[in-house]
């Protein structure tokens, strides 16, 4: 979907950078599921980007981009499909609600990555919801 961050609502940015973090939270999990746990300085570094996600949001940028956040928000635009004509009030919308998405993000990695900790023993726990059939379709034989 193209789109002009200087039309759209405060929500179509919200669900822009909802839908963002939820594929890569995703793909997260899926890497967490497929390779175990993170664990020593991998989760060190997960943790202390959550520490440091905590920063106001200028500060966080200085941190930890080069440029002021201009290539963080020029690489989601290009991934949402969002135009880059951003008005300087859109621009910072964009940021605050990457800044928050990116909290969210560290959060439930976090939590899911500790889910792994224990055991659940109760019944099903442990149990894959399962795929949807189309995924295991079997091309039929000409």
């Amino acid at each position: 979907m193209s789109a002009s961050q200087q039309t759209m609502r405060y929500d179509d940015i919200r669900k822009h950078v909802r839908d963002d973090f939820i594929n890569s939270l995703s793909k997260f999990k899926e890497r967490v599921s497929v390779d175990g746990p993170m664990e020593g300085s991998r989760l060190d570094s997960l943790k202390a980007s959550r520490e440091l996600a905590d920063e106001p949001l200028d500060d966080y940028l200085d941190i930890t981009t080069p440029d002021g956040g201009d290539a963080l928000l020029r690489d989601f635009c290009e991934r949402r499909g969002i135009t880059d004509d951003l008005s300087p009030d859109a621009r910072m919308l964009v940021q605050q609600e990457l800044h928050k998405g990116y909290k969210s993000f560290l959060d439930e990695a976090i939590k899911f990555n500790a889910s792994f900790k224990g055991i659940d023993l109760k019944p099903g726990a442990l149990v894959r919801p399962a795929c949807p059939s189309s995924e295991f379709l079997v091309p039929e034989a000409a």
